[in-house]
Parts: C-alpha cells; sequence; structure tokens
C-alpha cells in the first residue's frame, strides 16, 4: 500500500510540474502576441469617474483585415465571435451585423491563449455606418490549433496562421499600404505618351511604365509606386492614380501620447506619428476616443518637413 501511495504522489507531482510548464508557455505566447499586436486598452478610467466601457484609454498598433469572411457587431454585449480552423471560418456566438473588409484597420483590445487556441478581441479602427447607426464594431478572432502546436510554443507557425486574416500594419514592407506613406520620393518624371486607363491590367502598366519603385500587395488590392504616382489596382484591375505634384515632403505630428491622427479624413497612425505625404496643403485632425481635439490645415512643401504640436482645443 505504501509503495502505491508514493507512486500516486510521483504521478501527481509530475502532472502539476507539466501542468505548469504548459501555462509557462501559453503565458509566453501570449505576451508575445500581446507585443505584436500592441494591445488598445479599453474601457472606463480608474475608478469609474470618466468614460464607459467602450471608451478608448490607450491606442495600440494599427491591424489590417487581410481578407473577407470576418463578421462584427456594433453592440459589444453582442460581440460577433468567429472561430477559425484550418483557414476555415464560421460563427461561434454573437450577431454578425457588418462583414469586414481586406483593409480595414482593426485595433486588439485583448489576446488569451488556450491549450488548442488563440483568442483576439478587435475593435475597428473606424466608425461604420449601418442604416443610419454610426458605431465601432467589435469582434473576436478565434484561432484553433493543433494542442502540440500550442505546447510546443510555435510562435512561427501561430503567427502564419493568424496573418492569413490579420496582419499588424507594421509587418508590412514599406509599412501600412496607404496613399499617406507610399508616395515614392523625388525621381524622373513619367512619359507623357503612357495613358493609364481604368481597367488596365498590372502587367499592361508595367510594359507601359517599367518596374514600380514600390509593390505592395494584400487582400484584392496592388499598390504599384512609381516616381510620380501610384497606380491602385483592385481585383487585377486599374482603379485611380494619384499622381503626387512634383514629390512630397515629411509631416511629424506630435501631441498628447497615444491619440489617433487622422490626414485628410484617413487614420494616419497614433501620436507621435510620422509620414511622407504629397505636396499640398492637408487636413489634419487629432482625435480622443473618437471626437476631434485638434484641427488644422498644414501645407507641406516639396522635400520640405513640416512638424505639427497638436495641443487640444479648450472648450
Amino acid at each position: 500500500m505504501k509503495n502505491v501511495t508514493v507512486v500516486a504522489l510521483f504521478v501527481i507531482c509530475a502532472l502539476r510540474i507539466c501542468a505548469q510548464e504548459q501555462t509557462k508557455v501559453e503565458s509566453n505566447l501570449q505576451e508575445a502576441i500581446q507585443a505584436r499586436y500592441r494591445i488598445t486598452v479599453v474601457g472606463p478610467s480608474a475608478f469609474g469617474l470618466k468614460g464607459g466601457e467602450d471608451s478608448i484609454r490607450k491606442l495600440g498598433g494599427t491591424i489590417l483585415v487581410m481578407k473577407k469572411g470576418l463578421y462584427g457587431a456594433f453592440d459589444r454585449k453582442e460581440n460577433t465571435s468567429n472561430s477559425i480552423t484550418d483557414g476555415k471560418r464560421t460563427l461561434l456566438t454573437g450577431k454578425e451585423d457588418v462583414e469586414l473588409q481586406p483593409g480595414e484597420r482593426l485595433y486588439a483590445n485583448s489576446v488569451r491563449v488556450g491549450n488548442d487556441y488563440v483568442s483576439v478581441g478587435l475593435l475597428s479602427a473606424d466608425p461604420k455606418n449601418l442604416q443610419g447607426r454610426s458605431s465601432r464594431v467589435w469582434a473576436t478572432a478565434n484561432f484553433f490549433f493543433k494542442p502540440e502546436v500550442i505546447s510546443s510554443g510555435d510562435l512561427k507557425a501561430i503567427n502564419a496562421a493568424m496573418d492569413q486574416w490579420l496582419l499588424p500594419a507594421d509587418s508590412l514592407p514599406g509599412g501600412p499600404p496607404s496613399m499617406l506613406t507610399a508616395v515614392a520620393p523625388a525621381g524622373p518624371t513619367l512619359p507623357a505618351t503612357v495613358d493609364l486607363k481604368p481597367g488596365m491590367t498590372k502587367e499592361e502598366i508595367v510594359n507601359g511604365l517599367g518596374t514600380p519603385a514600390q509593390a505592395i500587395t494584400f487582400g484584392n488590392k496592388v499598390w504599384l509606386t512609381y516616381p510620380a504616382l501610384v497606380a491602385v489596382l483592385e481585383d487585377g484591375k486599374l482603379t485611380t492614380v494619384d499622381r503626387a505634384e512634383d514629390t512630397a515632403g515629411k509631416l511629424s505630428v506630435r501631441g498628447e501620447a497615444g491619440t489617433e491622427v487622422y490626414v485628410d479624413g484617413e487614420l494616419a497612425g497614433t501620436t507621435p506619428v510620422s509620414l511622407r505625404v504629397p505636396v499640398g496643403s492637408h487636413k489634419v485632425e487629432v482625435k480622443r476616443n473618437g471626437t476631434t481635439v485638434w484641427a488644422q490645415d498644414v501645407r507641406v512643401f516639396p522635400g520640405a518637413e513640416v512638424n505639427v504640436k497638436a495641443e487640444a482645443q479648450a472648450k
């Protein structure tokens, strides 16, 4: 009987050690993914003195939706819980108010790792409209893996699976595929004989203009950057051509840490932010929790750097 008791105690201790090791692996994975997504803090401030449960207290990194299939809900309490297994998505719980589109920007407000899953809480960076209602969209993406993937701490395999759906904007070559950052430096002008028309293919554009200085692809869109323009293709066809007036300038915006910076209505990042923009006048807005606290028209000149300090306007 004594021997049986010793063996039983040994087994219990071994199981406890294994459980502790597994918990440590899951915790390390969770910290690594949180650091990669740069978590946004949502909820009321300390002691509930200001802000509601939907208030953004601290902005983190921007995540890009890479393909269609994920859904979100306007009501946080009816958060859409998306299940993704082997690249296929199904609905777990919640409402499917709106389908998230490739290229949309999201914030991650939570990351949890279990013995066979990684769960990411998501919040749309920009409010969306539906039947006259404007609100941010809430969603959860639950990625399921074989237990051995989690237990071995295979972060590379986990990131590869998640990046097919959600990719940190910083991971893209050259930064997020935005006209605010994809402007090429000054260089020779394009041949005047080249006539870009909607519907042209990438091959036709390259044949006419040559190899682009930069090509960014994600979802169903492609950005081809040339010295004097950026050609935007969707589903393999040219949709728009954005021409720089002469070259680009640099715009740097400083202010209260973590507030959102919009340039010409497009989210450019959080303060402090520095980016290249076409020369000319641009509307710069700084928002906190979706409310504009500073706005100004800023003129950017060729090759120059404009530094702006955005201070909250007195009410």
